[in-house]
């Protein structure tokens, strides 16, 4: 007959496949996404120069010189002519192995249920599934903040060298990963400690030296930019200067939360709850000030790093697993205080509409034009979430193969929009040249006006009508006679006939 540990350890196993198999099917059709602007750029500028190139240039934050090495390596391993699906399988590797890693840092922080709970969010999420197969390190940095978080709840346990260890490489990693990290690394930290400090953590010297180490560690992760750091300081002041991020943030937010409702709602529940319980402890019954102080100081530490420095919001992606650690802690003592005051099967029947009403946002939100976004817009220009590669409508091989039709029969410069300029570059392979309107040339255009030969009128390739006119304004050329060949979406062909 089986033990009651040996049969803990079966569920265990259980649970964790079934949310690795969640995690692979919300994940799979991403791996047949075409490549969007970014990708291309790290493809093209950072990963197809060695191993070490992506640490010795920083031309701009496309860059996340690790990830960028190790796509590097991995594009040698595969072939180079490997198709996108099979890049891919590298960040969605590291997707599959955060779910674990995240079900046993929530165990650890509240039971069970908050392991759970919090796994199920990473495995089930469109956030998750928008980012788990992309060529970014959104993905891959899942895996080390979720074994911080676990390493971190037991650096002052009785094995705590291990435990240690593995915080300070999951720390290292993390922020050698993507620079931003580093802020994210040092918010968890803070959280931790706060969480330690206040669970009665006993002020010896063996335990300051685990609190130490979980603020000094994220920090050695910054020799992996010892080559690039003026760049990786100065470089991003450039960017993003006249977005309104703080509505960026609300907007992921938002759409984070919405997603499965009821959750959310269990954790407002909890957080109230475990707050009482923090101002209004009872004799005889364990604190929940920790619980409280992980769900504020977690929160408030992000909002700080927005109030001073608003990041974009693709950078708070990484720190997901610990978000939802939360949010499954919250869900769990509102779960454990509903079991002490109703009946079981009430408890079960609220929980279930509570699901069925989670899958109906869920569903509702992946029908949007831009699926897993909320609020969003139908105006590609409008630079959010709904952008690019959450778009259903992101072909760039369906417009390149018009550009090849039109070539055909008469040469002539091809003309892209920035975000269009990058992904048919790679896709072209050196066949032609596709310019950037503003950026890559001297518009002829301008001086010969009228006088100008049909093979002179470049194949314009836009995101949208106004951003046709603007460019056919910006190089002086007569709109009236470009006709729109192929309506694709975000690439849209327009030439003179």
């Amino acid at each position: 007959m089986m033990s009651q540990t040996a049969s803990k350890k079966w569920v265990t196993v259980t649970v964790l496949v079934a949310l690795v198999a969640v995690a692979l099917y919300n994940a799979w059709p991403g791996l047949g996404d075409e490549i969007w602007q970014d990708e291309a750029f790290t493809l093209l500028r950072y990963a197809s120069g060695g191993f070490w190139q992506p640490f010795s240039i920083y031309f701009e934050p496309n860059n996340h010189p690790l990830f960028s090495a190790l796509l590097s390596l991995w594009q040698r391993l595969v072939g180079d002519n490997a198709g996108d699906n099979l890049l891919r399988l590298l960040p969605l590797g590291f997707f599959l192995a955060a779910i674990p890693a995240t079900f046993f840092a929530g165990r650890r922080l509240h039971g069970t249920a908050c392991g759970f709970i919090a796994a199920l969010l990473l495995a089930a999420s469109t956030v998750s599934a928008n980012h788990a197969t992309q060529l970014r390190s959104y993905a891959l940095s899942w895996l080390p903040f979720a074994l911080m978080l676990w390493c971190a709840l037991n650096i002052n346990a009785r094995e705590a060298t291990r435990w240690r260890v593995g915080y300070a490489l999951s720390a290292v990693f993390a922020v050698a990963l993507l620079p931003s990290n580093l802020l994210f690394s040092l918010i968890v930290a803070a959280t931790v400690s706060a969480f330690q400090l206040a669970s009665g953590m006993e002020r010896n010297r063996h335990q300051s030296i685990g609190l130490a180490i979980l603020f000094v560690s994220p920090c050695c992760g910054l020799l992996a930019y010892i080559a690039i750091w003026r760049d990786v300081i100065e470089v991003p002041k450039t960017f993003w200067s006249g977005w309104d991020r703080r509505l960026l943030f609300a907007q992921w937010m938002i759409s984070t939360l919405a997603e499965f409702t009821v959750i959310p709602v269990l954790a407002v529940v909890g957080f109230l709850f475990a707050l009482s319980r923090a101002l209004r402890p009872e004799a005889g019954k364990p604190s929940s000030a920790p619980y409280a102080l992980f769900a504020l100081v977690l929160p408030l530490g992000m909002l700080a790093l927005i109030a001073v420095q608003p990041p974009h919001p693709r950078t708070l992606v990484p720190i997901l697993p610990v978000w939802y650690c939360m949010i499954g802690m919250l869900a769990a003592i509102a779960i454990e205080r509903m079991l002490r005051r109703w009946p079981r099967h009430v408890v079960a029947a609220l929980l279930a509409s509570g699901l069925i009403a989670a899958l109906s946002a869920a569903y509702a939100l992946r029908t949007q034009p831009c699926g897993g976004i909320a609020p969003h817009t139908d105006d590609p220009d409008q630079w959010n979430l709904c952008y690019q590669f959450f778009r259903h409508d992101y072909h760039p091989a369906r417009a390149l193969a018009v550009i090849d039709r039109l070539q055909a029969i008469t040469p002539r410069p091809i003309v892209a929009h920035f975000e269009g300029k990058w992904p048919l570059l790679r896709l072209v392979q050196g066949r032609y040249p596709i310019m950037h309107y503003r950026m890559d040339f001297l518009p002829i255009w301008r001086v010969l006006g009228d006088s100008m030969p049909l093979s002179f009128y470049p194949i314009i390739v836009a995101n949208s009508d106004n951003q046709f006119r603007m460019i056919t304004d910006y190089l002086k050329l007569d709109a009236s006679r470009y006709q729109l060949v192929d309506d694709g979406g975000y690439f849209k062909v327009y030439t003179v006939p």
